[in-house]
């Protein structure tokens, strides 16, 4: 009884149900409690089983064994040589067909596929019979070392290919371009859809183009009479009562445009603000004071007197300021001029001057002026601006209908203008006698005579420094003194 006891006991494991039961004696066959399956059990040693399945017995199973027979070698041997096969039709592919997009992006892959039939091929011989542990820890040990060694070229040669299929994220923020200002078309002045839509004689000065220029900035700076570089009459007309009755520096301002009316009666002047940034009403109400402002269109009115007659100052939105000023006194009526709902785009001029500031000034023109049914003998003749003006030149400007003029300050710095004359003879009469003038510092114009019985306008350039351009404006004049001056 002790004796049996010290035997070892041997557990069958149902292969279907895995229920452990005792070892049946030989190779009797067992039925599994549980679910019923026969089992058979063949002993090769005392301490070696092995299960059977049902209906098989021991020879046979033997015989189909792959590690106890010459097949399994045979099996072997087939899968090396077609893992090797495989990676040398890999290597000719990818010599032979070195244009072959496919062929050249398949060999790494077809080289790892052909690794992994070599190492399985290992693997299944190695284990075809009991290894001790240090031979198998070996083994396990250089199989990783041979797998890293084979990966890493692998994963080298497809870093492109997978860097190609990371997930793309957010597209990078562009580097923003320098900031540069727009230039605006004269005719696009924001300033000009406040003027009148009656008014014939406008003036504009684009006053943040002119201090990015180093001769532009000395045209707006007041310097005193008599160093030959005072302000021009047309700038000093414009900008000196801006200064005067709303505070605001050069620097603040984008650009100013005055509109008028010439005919027989005393004229309105109005003047158009338009700053860069919202103006500071602070210093509006300290220009200003002791006035005190009225609400007019739920915006703020001033009232003022000059000398001789009145003027108003509204603010018509945050960035434009509108200045009227009379030489007489203010009605009511003037009070409708005020809008806060300008005109825009190509109806913003005046009507009157709408298609001359259209088809004649360019973009390039930081102060410009632009006259049209010109009623006061002499206007035409005071608004041309050239140095030299005989009693012919100044006849033939007595009939002109419209006048136009402005300068360039750029690299190609010069002062255009032009002459709508009653009829083709008289315009090219007129061109005739401009070739003769001469300007210091700029010589003769080029000048251009209508070449049809259609046209009537003669127009001529004065090209030369940017100083010399200057100098010619200081002697354009339209009034005697700036407005307002006590």
């Amino acid at each position: 009884m002790a004796k049996e006891m010290d035997m070892p006991s041997e557990l069958l494991t149902c292969p279907f149900c895995n229920t452990q039961l005792p070892a049946p004696a030989g190779s009797a066959p067992s039925v599994c409690p549980r679910c019923g399956e026969t089992l058979l059990m063949q002993r090769d040693s005392p301490y070696e089983q092995r299960i059977m399945p049902p209906g098989m017995s021991p020879e046979q199973l033997t015989a189909t064994d792959p590690t106890t027979n010459g097949n399994g070698s045979a099996w072997l041997a087939q899968l090396v040589i077609a893992s090797a096969v495989l990676a040398v039709t890999s290597l000719g592919l990818k010599l032979g067909l070195p244009a072959n997009n496919t062929a050249q992006r398949a060999f790494p892959f077809m080289v790892l596929l052909s690794g992994i039939g070599l190492v399985a091929s290992l693997w299944l011989w190695f284990f075809r019979k009991k290894r001790p542990n240090f031979a198998i820890g070996f083994f396990v040990l250089a199989n990783m070392l041979i797998v890293a060694l084979m990966a890493l070229p692998f994963a080298v040669a497809t870093i492109a290919a997978r860097r190609a299929n990371d997930p793309k994220g957010p597209p990078a923020e562009p580097t923003p371009a320098p900031l540069t200002k727009q230039v605006v078309s004269p005719a696009l002045l924001a300033g000009l859809g406040y003027l009148p839509d009656d008014c014939n004689l406008v003036v504009g000065i684009h006053v943040a183009d002119l201090l990015a220029d180093p001769t532009g900035a000395t045209l707006l700076t007041k310097l005193p009479p008599g160093d030959g570089k005072q302000t021009p009459g047309l700038v000093d007309l414009v900008l000196g009562p801006v200064q005067k009755f709303t505070g605001l520096n050069a620097d603040t301002l984008d650009h100013l445009v005055l509109g008028t009316r010439i005919d027989a009666g005393l004229p309105q002047v109005v003047i158009v603000v338009r700053t860069v940034k919202p103006y500071d009403s602070a210093v509006l109400a300290q220009a200003q004071a002791p006035a005190v402002p009225v609400k007019h269109l739920g915006r703020d009115l001033y009232q003022f007197n000059v000398k001789p007659g009145a003027g108003m100052l509204f603010g018509a939105d945050a960035q434009t300021l509108i200045l009227v000023v009379r030489f007489d006194a203010v009605a009511e009526r003037d009070k409708q001029l005020l809008a806060n709902a300008p005109r825009t785009g190509v109806h913003g001029p005046p009507q009157p001057v709408r298609k001359t500031l259209q088809q004649r000034l360019n973009d390039a023109t930081p102060i410009w002026w632009c006259t049209t049914e010109i009623e006061l003998p002499g206007l035409a003749f005071a608004l041309l601006p050239l140095a030299q003006k005989d009693r012919e030149l100044g006849k033939l400007m007595l009939g002109a209908k419209s006048v136009f003029a402005g300068i360039r300050l750029q690299s190609d710095s010069a002062l255009v203008a032009g002459v709508e004359c009653p009829d083709t003879q008289k315009a090219r009469q007129l061109g005739a006698v401009l070739e003769r003038q001469v300007v210091n510092g700029l010589g003769s114009p080029t000048v251009f005579v209508p070449q049809d019985a259609t046209d009537a306008w003669v127009s001529f350039q004065l090209h030369g420094s940017a100083e010399a351009i200057a100098t010619a404006l200081r002697q354009v004049r339209l009034l005697g003194q700036p407005l307002g001056k006590e």
